[in-house]
């Protein structure tokens, strides 16, 4: 997806009501974005209800847990880009997680146009995180370092292989081709030193990818 070719579909989601108006408004000046809705919490089936292309989370005040609620707005809706903002440097939520599901990690006192211009290298594939962001992390060995080192996408394959999905049904869920899929299933495997999907699932399950 590419702000510039369609249409994209927007929700600001966090607690601060202003702040996500404001932001809404800003960013639907642009001709390619409409904004449909800024929520004051993570609602997953509103979401999924608005077939939202673009979702930025604002996370300052955020009380709620959010990591679950974002993993499974991939499972449910994984076409759509996740953005995450942040006034402070020290992100403190599970990063593992975040850095796993998000799109872009980016912080606030950023010009509008930069913004701008960086949501739409997301929408068209990119990943980024702001250099800046110190994502403290514990230290990774073993089966936690090696799902960090997963690709976003193959963290979703390896998701939905857990839920006992076939390439056929992983190829349709993500809208891959079976080939790619089957690309991504061999590079899981290298990675984490398996064979068998049945231990891939276990991996998911016990690192908390499922």
């Amino acid at each position: 997806m590419a702000i510039g070719t369609q249409q994209i579909r927007l929700i600001v989601m966090g607690e601060h009501t202003l702040f996500g108006k404001a932001l809404s408004y800003l960013l639907s000046l642009d001709p390619n974005i409409t904004a449909l809705d800024d929520l004051s919490r993570f609602d997953v089936e509103a979401l999924v209800a608005a077939k939202a292309d673009l979702v930025i989370v604002d996370l300052d005040g955020l009380s709620e847990e959010i990591e679950y609620k974002i993993m499974h707005l991939r499972r449910l809706l994984p076409s759509a880009r996740l953005v995450l903002l942040s006034s402070s440097v020290g992100i403190q939520r599970s990063p593992r997680r975040l850095s796993l599901d998000a799109d872009g990690l980016l912080l606030k006192d950023i010009l509008p146009s930069e913004l701008l211009r960086q949501l739409k290298a997301i929408c068209a594939g990119e990943r980024i995180v702001d250099p800046r962001l110190r994502v403290t992390r514990a230290p990774l060995t073993g089966a936690s370092r090696e799902s960090f080192d997963l690709s976003m996408r193959e963290t979703d394959v390896i998701r939905l292989i857990a839920q006992g999905l076939s390439n056929k049904e992983i190829s349709s869920r993500l809208s891959l081709s079976e080939k790619t899929v089957k690309n991504h299933i061999s590079r899981i495997f290298a990675k984490l030193h398996i064979n068998a999907r049945s231990q891939a699932a276990v991996h998911a399950i016990k690192t908390g990818l499922a």
